[in-house]
């Protein structure tokens, strides 16, 4: 039915050769591993008996190549080098990646019955660890001989054996645990052959995870010689991918039952324990497992325990084992029928000890059977499959035997403790678990990692449900992430994944050239893939700068405004301007005498716009930056934000908006909202984009924000582009878009704008939710009233489908997703929105009458004025 398929191991830091001596097979099945720790599976054709090195390597770049990158990323955070090649000897050397320093004592436990000739394959390959601190323990469950005994005491001394009399997996496994002499168990079968480096694989997460209590790991195939071998692996196996996982229930509460379905986090042929968790969470249930009616379920039921508790269970791939499947079709057949036994076993043991979850387990219980079993049958109906039926049907005979087979192992366990004796379960152990003090729970915490430092664990962040980092290097934001750590703290591991799996694209790029020459140089013939660097482009230093700030009656977020600026060495032409909107408050003067070197101009027509148009007139900069006066600057801000002007063709720049802290409801539901950062992408937009678009308005309100902006001071004496528009933005009743309409203009007029992630600042949200339920409704009624200005003064007619078809339709969809509970963003909020864009049309007249008044009364002031001055002048002449 099948070709049988060659296992090899490729260890693909070193050069590749031909694999040979492959007669008789047509495929090879290649584990690549980057020494100690797997990379990938790949499944490459055999010609002419021979695996041809240039295919592997073809089958390695196209398949592989981001992958090893992620392994080169993960040894560079690992061992605090840059990637180079002239480093590669010393940092991939056996002697660093196996750092021989105090490890705890480990105790390795192999299960077996009457299988003597088997164990000896697993014995063999348990000698070969290079873990230096080990405890080696056979169990003899119930044998009916002396085999495996005197196997032991004659070829295998090394080794202790103990007799378990109790038929039954998890009799053997709890006899283990009372043996254990280590702190730390780790377990497999009679029919596993374990890699040498799973000890200290399972050693490393240990000792540096203290709130990992429970580890599994990768299991592949030792052979695929028979039709039964690959059917088992078709069917799933016992592999569980090359990407560590930690699964903890708290991080999902809501889809716990998923979280029940512990299969698919590994295997009881793999698997290690704190000794200690046995006092706490409960032994091996007795009356599951093979040896006993249920044959199986033991090992999914601990894991469930684990996970149930709120422990930490953790899915580590380095730490790998090959398994011997079935070498008999009926024997597989038998397994799949032993599979459903002891899964639905599993499911009934804990339906009855847990009331509380059985709406849960009936939940996974129907997605098993309808999205497992039924779809598997009915595919095999609809379409001819390799797959043979009977052994999908033959798990579905294993589900309904399980139903009731776990009540009779239940019978049969009380009969044995009434025969000889309940056995009294518990261990003394070295680890304690610290007592989780009670402190006040906050959602968001807000952290910054460093690359260019040394990376440690997030340590202070139990308080706090989520946390927010943003990564940067050589001064440069390049990323962040959200992370549920549910009042946990983030351990170095975990941090190198959540570094790794959310911005290492991002990371590389830095280095980019670096790490393809170091793979094209491991890896022999491999393409160069060498990306020449990107050299960033500054501004001249003689071009100066006048950075706008218009403030209302923020004195203390003005303050650490101005100090964030002032206080750093500016090598070319910086001038402040501040504008005080409110003059008459007398707020603002006194924060300005501290920084004589800071230009203050008043406005006391109130608004936004007026206040920055009378900024932007008292400037003297060539370019012109805008920001607000309740925003932080990191050091490099200023440069990364001017740099694109380098270019002639850039109008203006927008940078990265990022919040300053989450601490509470308002300010995460800003986020939520949308927030002002635009990504961590640079983004160029120009006429072209503009035009682009035929029926709807090209998004302007997607480039940026005024609080993180800067221009060329040309442009505002351009007569076609202008100031802004003061009938927009906040302080007058459309309450914003006065940006967006200036984009609008700038685009429109044949210029581009750059976004500029690596420009970002750190804005302070509302605090309150009464200001953010101010600041939405304003944004909804600017949006609108941004859309009525484009359509009356530019008579951009792409207004009116954005205004009636798409605004209503976005806020159906998002009243629906909030019904079905698919998004966080509450409806008050949605229905805030929508009052604000039906304010809109009448918030756009009376902004416009309003600048019309103020712009009345200023000529009036103004001939007042020219008639008095003109009167002193006669007055003075007689």
């Amino acid at each position: 039915m099948f070709d049988p398929i060659k296992i090899v191991s490729l260890d693909i830091s070193k050069p590749i050769k031909d694999i040979e001596n492959l007669s008789g097979y047509n495929k090879v099945r290649i584990l690549c591993k980057w020494k100690n720790n797997p990379v990938c599976c790949l499944t490459i054709s055999v010609v002419n008996n021979i695996c041809p090195a240039d295919l592997i390597i073809k089958e390695i770049e196209t398949k592989t190549n981001y992958e090893l990158i992620r392994r080169l990323l993960l040894i560079s955070l690992e061992h605090k080098v840059k990637i180079d090649g002239k480093f590669l000897n010393e940092i991939f050397s056996e002697e660093n990646l196996n750092e021989d320093n105090q490890k705890p004592l480990i105790t390795v436990v192999v299960c077996t019955r009457d299988r003597a000739e088997q164990l000896k394959l697993c014995l063999d390959s348990l000698l070969q660890l290079n873990y230096p601190n080990i405890d080696l323990i056979v169990i003899d469950n119930a044998p009916s001989d002396n085999s495996t005994k005197d196997l032991l005491l004659n070829k295998y001394p090394q080794f202790r054996y103990v007799c378990e009399p109790q038929p039954g997996l998890n009799w053997a496994r709890n006899r283990a645990v009372l043996e254990a002499k280590g702190d730390i168990i780790a377990f497999t079968d009679d029919d596993v052959v374990v890699d040498k480096n799973w000890v200290n694989a399972i050693s490393k997460t240990f000792t540096e995870e203290p709130d990992t209590i429970a580890i599994t790991g990768l299991v592949e195939p030792y052979e695929l010689e028979e039709d039964s071998h690959i059917l088992f692996e078709m069917y799933g196996g016992f592999g569980r991918g090359y990407k560590p996982k930690w699964i903890n229930i708290k991080d999902n509460y809501n889809k716990r039952w998923q979280y029940f379905i512990t299969g698919q986090f590994g295997t009881g042929a793999n698997m290690a324990f704190r000794r200690s968790i046995f006092n706490i969470i409960g032994f091996f249930d007795n009356a599951l497992d093979v040896g006993t009616v249920t044959n199986g379920g033991g090992d999914l039921d601990m894991f469930f325990r684990v996970i149930k508790f709120g422990y930490t269970l953790k899915y580590d791939p380095n730490a790998i084992v090959f398994h011997r499947h079935r070498n008999e079709y009926q024997k597989l057949k038998k397994q799949f029928i032993d599979h459903g036994t002891g899964f639905y076993s599993f499911i009934i043991r804990n339906f009855k000890s847990f009331p509380e979850e059985r709406g849960q387990i009936l939940r996974l219980c129907i997605y098993h059977q309808l999205f497992w079993n039924a779809s598997r049958l009915l595919h095999s109906f609809l379409k001819p499959v390799r797959f043979p039926r009977e052994l999908i049907f033959a798990e579905i005979i294993g589900c309904f035997i399980g139903l009731f087979r776990y009540q009779k192992a239940v019978k049969n366990l009380r009969t044995i403790e009434d025969t000889f004796g309940k056995v009294n379960y518990q261990v003394n152990s070295l680890f304690n678990y610290e007592e989780e003090t009670r402190t006040e729970r906050k959602l968001f915490a807000v952290r910054k990692i460093n690359l260019n430092k040394e990376l440690q664990p997030i340590n202070d962040v139990k308080q706090y449900q989520w946390v927010r980092a943003f990564v940067t290097r050589d001064d440069k934001l390049i990323g962040s992430f959200d992370y549920l750590n549910n009042f946990r703290n983030i351990h170095i591991n975990q941090l190198k994944e959540l570094l790794i799996n959310n911005i290492w694209i991002k990371i590389i790029n830095h280095d980019s050239s670096k790490y393809w020459e170091t793979l094209s140089g491991l890896i022999s013939g491999y393409r160069n893939f060498v990306t020449p660097e990107c050299i960033p482009n500054t501004l001249p230093k003689d071009v100066s700068v006048s950075i706008v700030i218009a403030t209302y009656n923020r004195p203390n977020d003005l303050i650490a405004c101005l100090k964030s600026l002032t206080e750093k060495n500016y090598e070319r032409n910086v001038e402040i301007v501040i504008v005080d909107n409110n003059p008459s408050s007398g707020l603002t003067p006194p924060v300005i005498e501290q920084y004589p070197e800071v230009k203050l101009v008043n406005e006391h027509k109130k608004g936004l716009s007026f206040a920055r148009n009378a900024g932007i007139r008292a400037a003297a900069g060539k370019i012109i930056v805008t920001t607000d006066d309740d925003v932080v600057f990191p050091d490099e801000w200023l440069e990364n934000l001017l740099a694109p002007f380098s270019r002639n063709d850039v109008a203006a720049v927008t940078g990265n908006t990022l919040p300053f802290e989450l601490e509470n409801d308002s300010q995460l539901l800003f986020e939520r909202y949308g927030g002002l950062g635009k990504g961590f992408e640079p983004k160029e937009f120009g006429p072209d984009h503009f035009e682009w678009y035929k029926y709807l308005p090209f998004p302007t309100w997607d480039i940026g924000a005024t609080s993180n902006a800067a221009f060329r001071a040309e442009i505002f004496h351009n007569p076609k582009i202008g100031l802004f528009d003061e009938a927009l933005g906040t302080g007058t009743p459309t309450g914003c878009s006065e940006d967006t309409y200036l984009f609008y203009k700038i685009l429109k007029n044949g210029h581009k704008i750059i976004y500029e992630p690596n420009a970002f600042v750190w804005h302070k949200h509302r605090k309150t939710m009464k200001a953010l339920r101010k600041q939405i409704y304003n944004y909804s009624k600017g949006h609108i009233a941004y859309h009525l200005t484009t359509l009356f003064k530019e008579k951009d007619f792409r207004a009116l489908p954005r205004i009636l078809v798409q605004i209503p339709l976005y806020h159906i969809s998002r009243i629906i997703k909030r019904l079905l509970r698919k998004s966080n963003y509450t409806l008050l909020l949605v229905l805030i929105e929508m009052l604000g864009n039906l304010q809109g049309p009448i918030a756009y007249l009376r902004s416009n009458y309003r600048v019309k008044k103020l712009k009345r009364e200023d000529s009036k002031i103004l001939i007042n004025n020219e008639k008095i001055i003109s009167t002193n002048k006669v007055e003075t002449i007689l």
